[in-house]
């Protein structure tokens, strides 16, 4: 496994966002990590771990992914997908995911009335009293995102903002072109008596102005 495929390079000048927090975290590599989630959004086919980019990690579909959705959700969003799209890598490493991750997605959809009414929210169950490392992968393939702030998100993570009008296109460069965000937040809960709670993440339309 290439070293700092989780881990925070030497070489990189900021750690990883700490969501609540102004600050950032470095994750070194004298820290345990654990998988809890790792899924493919929007895709019906699961990634089995002989069809990684030699990570041998395995990546759960949209029907298991449909299981965390609340039910707005699950009933409104839409599953965008482009199978033809010619993808970028010049902003991660090819071994970062599979290029099936990029061609498929979740969206609001298009429908600004609806899009209005909710927030497209996935409930992850997670242990308290634990800090998790959450990686969102991205990339613009819908042919009417081409420009930064042809789409605009605000990301939320256990209920607190992790970004404030996200811009994929500016992150990554360009329509086809691939980045990831890593983000870091602790779940608290009651030290003496651990049990599970849920790990919201939300992103909401961010409305554009001027």
């Amino acid at each position: 496994m290439p070293p700092y495929l989780y881990y925070t390079s030497p070489q990189s000048p900021d750690g990883v966002a700490y969501v609540g927090s102004e600050n950032t975290i470095r994750i070194e590599n004298n820290t345990a990590l654990e998988m809890v989630y790792r899924i493919d959004i929007g895709d019906e086919r699961w990634i089995y771990s002989d069809q990684d980019t030699g990570m041998y990690r395995k990546w759960d579909s949209s029907e298991l992914e449909s299981n965390y959705l609340d039910d707005l959700s699950r009933k409104y969003s839409v599953l965008p997908i482009n199978k033809s799209i010619e993808l970028n890598f010049s902003k991660i490493p090819e071994y970062s995911a599979p290029k099936e991750v990029y061609q498929t997605g979740r969206s609001l959809g298009t429908n600004k009335t609806k899009n209005k009414s909710y927030n497209l929210t996935w409930e992850f169950p997670v242990d308290s009293m634990f800090a998790y490392l959450v990686r969102l992968h991205f990339c613009e393939f819908e042919g009417d995102i081409t420009m930064p702030r042809d789409r605009l998100l605000h990301i939320y993570i256990a209920n607190q903002s992790a970004e404030q009008m996200a811009d994929i296109i500016t992150w990554s460069g360009g329509n086809g072109r691939l980045v990831y965000r890593d983000y870091v937040v602790f779940m608290s809960g009651n030290p003496a008596i651990p049990k599970k709670v849920n790990l919201f993440l939300a992103l909401e339309q961010a409305r554009r102005i001027g």
